[in-house]
């Protein structure tokens, strides 16, 4: 059944080794079950796989050609090039139809849908009702399970997990250890990698970066050429955008709990001041610290000149207008 469209095809299979469409249209089978099976245990449950063989050349597959694991004709299309290869396995009521293809070490079960010219290879797992489409790829040890989107060109390698109803789209790119869940979005060619965790209702967009142990959920949107890193966490109604870079331990649930400035300074860099847990932090240039000790180095580098004065001016602009975690829970 495709998504998009909201048709569902019914298949029969002839004696004569046709398939025969709901709509009566005749078309070849193009693989059929080897003798060679097999049992996997996917939780409590024993399922039994059947090796398939092309019997047509199609795509850049020849007749004759040993493919993967299926467990029911259902789970692999015989209409357009979709292929399982090597090990792969695909079973359950999980189908891959269109240009497909699933190789390597790969799983897709559940009700899953592998579609278009989508590919999931090396050991990852696609399950539940997760629908991979358009040219996106799924790799490494990546899961992709409840009712996710992966679609467009997007990328989900490494380890990543993504899960409930996330949705990975455009180029965007989710890798290592990082993980997508709720209902938050990556999209454009945003990027979440590291140990970083987006959920709840968050966006993250165009050219924005979210890594290490970042954390980003509640209604947040992250965009423009964003950088967020180490312990961070944006969350709330926080929008960040432009081109701030928040990292250490900042705690950011609104808009207003970030500056960010520039072309400044001799290197004409841009300065981002944001909310921490006690105090006021800033990122400019390789410079991440409080605004304590950024003034501090400001009055080392450049003294009394002109660099120091604008660095001075946007410091304490930023004070006025941002108050640190803690001051903010116990303000009447």
């Amino acid at each position: 059944m495709s998504r998009r469209e909201g048709v569902e095809i019914t298949v029969k299979v002839t004696q004569e080794g046709k398939i025969q469409q709901k709509d009566g249209v005749l078309a070849m089978k193009k693989y059929e079950f080897t003798e060679k099976t097999r049992i996997v245990q996917n939780g409590c449950e024993e399922t039994k796989l059947h090796r398939i063989r092309a019997v047509n050349t199609f795509g850049n597959v020849k007749a004759g050609d040993i493919g993967g694991w299926i467990e029911s004709e259902e789970c692999l299309s015989h209409d357009g090039d979709a292929w399982v290869y090597g090990d792969a396995i695909v079973s359950g009521k999980a189908c891959i139809c269109d240009n497909a293809q699933v190789y390597g070490n790969a799983w897709v079960y559940g009700k899953a849908r592998v579609c278009d010219e989508a590919r999931v290879y090396d050991e990852a797992q696609v399950y539940g009702e997760a629908w991979i489409y358009d040219e996106a790829r799924v790799y490494g040890k990546a899961w992709i399970y409840g009712d996710t989107w992966i679609r467009e060109n997007a990328q989900v390698c490494g380890k990543a997990r993504i899960c409930d109803e996330a949705r990975i789209l455009g180029e965007a790119w989710v890798c290592d250890d990082a993980i997508v869940s709720g209902k938050a979005c990556i999209c454009e060619n945003a990027q979440v990698c590291g140990n970083a965790w987006v959920y709840g209702n968050a966006r993250v967009f165009d050219e924005a970066r979210i890594c290490d142990e970042a954390r980003v959920y509640g209604k947040a949107w992250i965009y423009d050429e964003v950088q967020v890193c180490g312990k961070a966490r944006i969350y709330g109604e926080a929008s960040v955008n432009g081109k701030a870079w928040i990292c250490d331990k900042a705690r950011i649930r609104s808009t207003e709990n970030v500056l960010t400035v520039g072309p400044i300074g001799s290197r004409n860099d841009f300065a981002t001041f944001y909310s921490g847990e006690k105090e006021i932090l800033v990122k400019c240039g390789c410079f991440c610290g409080s605004i304590s000790e950024f003034l501090e180095k400001v009055r080392e580098t450049h003294g009394n000149g002109r660099h120091a004065l604008v660095y001075q001016a946007v410091a304490e602009t930023a004070c006025r207008q941002i108050i640190p975690q803690d001051m903010r829970e116990t303000r009447p």
